[in-house]
This record gives C-alpha cells, structure tokens and sequence, in this order.
C-alpha cells in the first residue's frame, strides 16, 4: 500500500496534535535537565540512567518539532528524500535509546536486589550507556546499506518515517522484528524484574524487623514503597505507550502489509507521549527530583519528604549512613550490616 503524498485537513490535525505533545514533552524534559543541573548530588548511578532518557527525550523533540513545523501550511509533505532518511534514522535511534536505556535500568536494580550485588562503578555504568547508545544509532544505519534497500520510507499517517516494515528483504524482517520483540517484551520484562524485587523486600521485612533498628526499619518501608510505586507506574505507562506499537511492527511483519493510517496515527501519536511521560514518571516518583523541579520556579519544598530510596542513594550518600553495599546486606538479612 503506497502513501499518498497529499496533506488533507485531517493530516495537518494530527501534525497540531503531534507538536502539542512534542512541546510538552520538550518542555518537561527540560526541567527535569534543570534539576540534574541544580541539584548536582542527584547524578548518581542510578539516576545515570534517567538523564540518558532524558537526552535521548530531548532530542526527539527537536526532531519531532523541527519536521512538524516544516509541514506546516503545505498541501504536500515535504518528508520526503534526505528529510525522510534524516527523520527516520533520528526517530529510530532515539526511540531505542530510550527504550533499551529503560530495560538496562530495570534489569540493573534486578541485580542489585535479587542477586544482592553492590552497585556498579558510575564509569562502568556510563560505559553501558555510550554502549546502548552507539548500538542504537548504529542499527539503525543498516536500511542505508543493506543491498537493493528501501532505506527509510514515509509511514501511512504521514507524521514519520520509518523501516520499510511490510518488505520481505531479510534485514528489514530483522529490523522490523527487533523493534516489535523489544516493544513487547519490555513491559514483560519490566514486570518480572518488579515482581521479582518485591519478593525479596517481602522475605527481608521479617529479617530487618528482628534485626534492625528503627532507622534501617523506616528505610525498608520507603525502598519498598518507592519500588511497588515505580513498578506500577512504569509499567503500565510503557503498556500504554509502546504496546500498540509494537503489536502494529508485528502485524507488518506477519502480514506484509503496511497498517491502516488510523492504526498508524493512534500508534505513533501514543509512542510520542513517551517524551512527556517519562519525565512525568521521574517527578511523581522521586521526590528529590520533585523537589529541585519545584527549586526551579522558586516553589517551596518544605512539605515534600526526601526519598530515602535505593534510586536515590547517591543523592544520600552525604546524609547518611547508608551505602548501596550496606542495603545489599540489609536485605540479606545481615544484622549487623
């Protein structure tokens, strides 16, 4: 199914509320920047992860308004050629850096809480994320490269460009495949590593009950307050967001066959209000960033509590005791860790 290059009424419709979720988006991504910045003791490991989103965030939304607004007024898309292949490739560079940054983290608390292991170096960890994000732009140079390729191609919504996910060609079934397994399986793998975490926080309250003080016990209930409260939000917001996508990569991939433009414009309007919930996720569910957002508009922040999570340890480390190492053996049931 070809798309036909014509702007309708109803396409420049979808460009208006594309750019209205891509400015908000951009918008509170740049706060949350704004709080990493003001408040330099919340880059620790963890949060290392957040700010990679973040990045990758912000940069969609330059993308995203930059071709938005070049639609603008015309009765022919101008996504095509060059402006195609720059747009597609950023769109699916970024998207996975997001993505992929997002399953790193959930899958590196798993390894802090279920094999009880001490948080890594923030070098090693920078070095994981110049990693996902070298992976992710380079994958998606293969369309440009792989022989007798349709390189990147104008979706049926017309607001993006992307694989040419209907074609039989093997690297754009890889290609398309990828997209549609990670999609999928992320909220999948999201919800275990959750799942899983609780179950621990759950054997150790009896442990830290009998062992600990009243310090360690208000820690314990806060960590697993936060991490119940991140389970859900996290998960069900990536559901909500990806989910269809993915579903819409594999449906393609079945069948051959490009989506119907609905389909497509639901799909990819939806995949754009990651850029406006991620960061959203990060200000409901951390207080200390919560906090320097508020900092930042002079706000007061004397009723907001600090986290005294396990995402916020860095942030801690000079008002406390604790260390990643030390809750390890809380949670192993070390009395006197």
């Amino acid at each position: 199914m070809s798309v036909d290059l014509q702007l309708s009424s109803t396409d420049r419709s979808l460009f208006i509320a594309s750019q209205a979720i891509t400015i908000t988006g951009g918008l509170l991504n740049l706060m949350v920047l704004g709080a990493f910045l003001k408040r330099r003791n919340l880059l620790n490991t963890y949060n290392a992860f957040n700010l990679s989103i973040v990045l990758a965030d912000l940069a969609l939304c330059f993308v995203y308004t930059i071709f938005t607004f070049n639609e603008m007024g015309r009765s022919v898309t101008n996504l095509t050629g060059l402006n195609c292949q720059i747009q597609g490739y950023a769109i699916e560079a970024l998207n996975s850096t997001s993505v992929v940054t997002l399953l790193f983290y959930g899958l590196y608390q798993y390894q802090v809480f279920v094999y009880r292991r001490s948080t890594y170096e923030m070098k090693t960890v920078l070095m994981l994320l110049v990693g996902v994000w070298v992976f992710s732009f380079g994958l998606s140079t293969v369309p440009w490269w792989v022989p007798n390729g349709s390189h990147y191609v104008l979706q049926p919504s017309k607001l993006w460009c992307g694989f040419d996910y209907p074609s039989r060609e093997i690297f754009n079934i890889i290609l398309t495949w990828y997209n549609a397994s990670v999609l999928i399986l992320t909220p999948v793998v999201l919800a275990f590593t959750y799942s899983s975490i609780l179950r621990v926080l759950e054997k150790s309250a009896e442990s830290i009950k009998n062992h600990s003080g009243v310090r360690e016990n208000k820690f314990y209930i806060a960590t697993s307050r936060r991490i119940v409260r991140r389970a859900i939000v996290v998960t069900a917001t990536f559901v909500v967001i990806w989910v269809l996508m993915g579903f819409a990569f594999a449906y393609q991939g079945l069948t051959a066959q490009k989506i119907f433009v609905a389909a497509d414009a639901g799909a990819v309007l939806l995949a754009r209000t990651n850029t406006l919930a991620n960061p959203l996720v990060l200000i409901l569910v951390d207080n200390n960033i919560k906090a320097a957002v508020m900092e930042l508009f002079g706000l007061s922040t004397e009723n907001i509590k600090r986290d005294t999570s396990l995402g916020s340890l860095g942030s801690q480390s000079k008002s406390t005791h604790f260390t990643s190492s030390h809750v390890v053996d809380i949670f192993a049931g070390k009395p006197n860790a």
